[in-house]
């Protein structure tokens, strides 16, 4: 079950953010100084196939693949970082979602499945990976 790291770090001079976590999923999610969200960032199959699906409300959406920095043998792991990768299976990540955030704040549960139902309706022009 995903839940919140407290404290979550803070970095200067960026919006004021809280990160939920379990062995599998992450959620940061970003807030206006009035406290509504300004983004998140839901990054699924942690440990193995790591995807994250990011919506900000001036960008929209965007889907990519996390490179954790690993696999470089004889080179010191390198910063993590995100790279373009195809369209996700979102009915798979709207039930993996929902099988872990029971423990989200109710608004915050709501506000992302709705932005996952919202993503899962945008025309397609790549195969689901």
């Amino acid at each position: 079950m995903l839940s919140e790291v407290i404290p979550t770090r803070q970095i200067p001079h960026e919006p004021r953010r809280s990160w939920f976590i379990d062995d599998t999923m992450d959620l940061i999610v970003w807030y206006r100084e009035n406290d509504t969200i300004l983004g998140f960032q839901l990054c699924d199959d942690k440990g193995s196939d790591e995807h994250a699906l990011s919506w900000f409300q001036e960008k929209g959406y965007a889907y990519e693949r996390v490179d954790d920095g690993e696999g470089h043998p004889g080179r010191p792991k390198m910063t993590p970082v995100l790279l373009q990768d195809g369209v996700p299976d979102v009915h798979a990540l709207l039930s993996h979602f929902g099988e872990r955030s029971a423990l989200l704040p109710a608004p915050l549960r709501a506000f992302v499945q709705a932005k996952l139902l919202e993503f899962k309706e945008l025309p397609r022009d790549k195969p689901s990976r």
